[in-house]
């Protein structure tokens, strides 16, 4: 089970400044808060603000987000 919030889709929001869009990296660790694991870094277009959210995969095998 991931503890990570679910995919966001194609066009999410930025939980900082509101914008709609961000841009998304796949990792498979992220050493800047010591989070192993698969994710995707989102990265707002608009303020640089970023969050990691699950994969489509992990989302699918917790019955969570999009089109779940």
């Amino acid at each position: 089970m991931s503890h990570l919030p679910p995919f966001s889709g194609d066009d999410p929001t930025c939980p900082k400044c509101g914008n709609v869009g961000a841009s998304s990296t796949f990792s498979e660790r992220n050493p800047r808060n010591g989070l192993w694991g698969d994710r995707l870094v989102r990265v707002c277009l608009r303020c640089g603000y970023s969050w990691d959210e699950s994969t489509v995969d992990q989302d699918q095998e917790d019955g969570q987000g999009v089109g779940a």
